[in-house]
C-alpha cells in the first residue's frame, strides 16, 4: 500500500511540474519578440526601393546596379524589424551601433518609413530607411577620432519594453 501511495505521489509531482512548465512556456511565447535585419539598398524618387545583400562591396554593387538599369536614387541602409511573437511590439527608435560602441541614427523618425513610436502587430514587419551617405559620413568621423582602420555597424532596435535587439549581420565600413 505504501508503494502505491509513493508511485501516485511521484506521478502527481511529475504532472504538476509539466503543467507549470507548460504555463511558463506559453506565457513566454505569448509576448512580442522583435528581430532586426540590416539591409542595403536604393530608394528611387517615387519611393520604390530595392535591397541588396550586405557584402564588403555593397556600395560598388549598388552603384553598378543603378547604372546598368539607368536608375537614379539614394543609397540607403534599411533596418527591417519583424515581430516573431504573438503580441504587438512597439519600436521606440532604431539606428546603428558601431563596433567601437558609438550609436548613430536620427531623432524622431528615420529618413524613410514610419515615425517612432511604431507599432508592429503579431507576425508583422516594418522597414526603416536611413541615408547611407549621411550615416557613413558620421561613422567616418568616429573612425578618425578613434583612429580605427575599419568599423562595423549593426542595426539596433529599441523596443517599448526597454530592451534592444541587434541585427546578426554587420556591415563593414
Amino acid at each position: 500500500m505504501q508503494v502505491a501511495t509513493l508511485v501516485i505521489a511521484i506521478l502527481s509531482s511529475v504532472v504538476a511540474a509539466a503543467s507549470l512548465t507548460w504555463n511558463i512556456v506559453s506565457w513566454q511565447l505569448a509576448a512580442g519578440r522583435g528581430t532586426a535585419h540590416l539591409e542595403v539598398g536604393v530608394v528611387m524618387s517615387d519611393g520604390v526601393f530595392m535591397t541588396f545583400d550586405v557584402s564588403p562591396d555593397w556600395r560598388a554593387h549598388a552603384r553598378k546596379t543603378m547604372e546598368d538599369n539607368d536608375l537614379s536614387g539614394s543609397l540607403v541602409f534599411f533596418v527591417r524589424v519583424r515581430n516573431m511573437g504573438r503580441a504587438p511590439i512597439t519600436v521606440q527608435n532604431c539606428g546603428f551601433v558601431t563596433s567601437t560602441g558609438e550609436r548613430v541614427g536620427t531623432i524622431g523618425r528615420p529618413h524613410w518609413g514610419p515615425k517612432f513610436s511604431a507599432r508592429i502587430e503579431a507576425h508583422g514587419q516594418e522597414i526603416f530607411g536611413y541615408d547611407a551617405d549621411a550615416i557613413t559620413e558620421m561613422i567616418n568621423n568616429f573612425k578618425s577620432l578613434q583612429k580605427a582602420a575599419q568599423v562595423c555597424i549593426n542595426a539596433r532596435v529599441d523596443l517599448g519594453t526597454g530592451k534592444h535587439v541587434d541585427s546578426k549581420t554587420a556591415l563593414r565600413l
